[in-house]
This record gives structure tokens, C-alpha cells and sequence, in this order.
């Protein structure tokens, strides 16, 4: 899965490159309609661009949850973790760097 190769991406370019891959797949895919356009629009900017984007689809992962609709719980639960891991990644990233810096 996308998420597992993310997880050891060595730079932000490999991060974003495999994320709008994932996002140009979920806009063409069988359950691109639960998937909000808030969250499936190219480009990707920067780390807080994912972040938006992540509390967005957790926002409506919260309501097709409530709703009880397993189709789009299904669809954005997988969305959720791929950004979730690409937020987490670019933040290692992100402190690793500044790490170096301060030594």
C-alpha cells in the first residue's frame, strides 16, 4: 500500500510525489464521491496544506460515521491513513531538520 512506502520516505519529494499519486487515484476511483474535493484538489502545497486537508476528511469520516454509511466510512478511513502517515512522515522530516540545524 501507499502509505507503507511513505512511511520510509528519506525526503518531502518522494512524500508529496506518492501522495498526489494517491489523490490522482481516489479522484478517478469507485469512491471518489465520499471523498470531499476539499481533500482530493492538486496541487499539494506544504505540510499544513496535508494537515487542513487531514482534518477534513476526519471531519467527514466523523460524519459518514454518524450516519452510518460503510460505504464512505470505507473510503475515507483509507484516506485518512494514507494523509495521517504523510502528515506524520513530513513532521519527522520536519524535526529531523531542524535537529541537524541546532547541532
Amino acid at each position: 500500500m501507499i502509505a507503507d512506502v511513505m512511511r520510509n520516505a528519506n525526503t518531502e519529494h518522494e512524500i508529496y510525489f506518492l501522495l498526489t499519486a494517491y489523490v490522482e487515484t481516489a479522484r478517478s476511483g469507485e469512491h471518489c464521491e465520499h471523498l470531499p474535493p476539499a481533500a482530493t484538489g492538486l496541487p499539494l502545497d506544504d505540510s499544513a496544506d496535508i494537515r487542513r486537508r487531514f482534518g477534513t476528511l476526519m471531519r467527514a469520516l466523523d460524519a459518514a460515521s454518524r450516519n452510518l454509511d460503510d460505504c464512505a466510512c470505507l473510503a475515507l478511513r483509507e484516506a485518512v491513513y494514507v494523509y495521517g502517515t504523510a502528515l506524520y512522515r513530513l513532521v519527522e522530516l520536519e524535526r529531523r531538520q531542524r535537529l541537524r540545524l541546532a547541532a
